[in-house]
């Protein structure tokens, strides 16, 4: 649905980066090795607040939950997971698809990998070069990235 609420924009434009500890670990895949995230699509991705009405567990956890149960469910078939966004949740679906292959997510209880592939629509950049790095080290992991020229919010 993209970018509507005010608060989302201010989120939008929250250019702060950080680590990731909830995707990445604490520490990285290396200590000198830290991708970084953008602050605010990774406080939408990851917060919680259990008094709330509509988000008492984050957006990732509820997704992770169901993809480990479908893993699991599906073990004995060829399938694979696809995510896709559209601006704002293009970058959700980014972090969301480096999440499932960083975490193994994808793996079932017996190791079968599935693919995870994202498609993201007018997405802003949601990293720094080493979460670039991070994401292109997954093999599991495809991203296709579409934007137009003019328009703003990919740049």
């Amino acid at each position: 649905r993209g970018t509507i609420q005010t608060l989302e924009w201010v989120n939008d434009l929250e250019f702060l980066l950080i680590p990731g500890p909830k995707v990445f670990g604490d520490g990285g895949l290396l200590p000198l090795f830290k991708p970084l995230v953008h602050h605010g699509f990774y406080n939408i991705y990851t917060s919680e607040d259990p008094r709330s009405k509509f988000n008492q567990a984050s957006a990732r956890d509820q997704v992770l939950e169901e993809v480990k149960r479908l893993v699991e469910e599906y073990k004995n078939e060829e399938v694979s997971i696809t995510v896709a966004g559209h601006s704002l949740g293009a970058s959700l679906a980014t972090l969301n698809a480096v999440d499932i292959a960083f975490n193994g997510i994808n793996k079932t209880s017996s190791g079968k990998e599935f693919s995870v592939t994202a498609f993201v629509f007018a997405s802003p950049k949601v990293g720094d070069l080493n979460f670039q790095k991070a994401f292109s080290k997954l093999k599991s992991l495809h991203i296709l990235r579409i934007h137009n020229l003019l328009d703003i919010v990919p740049k």
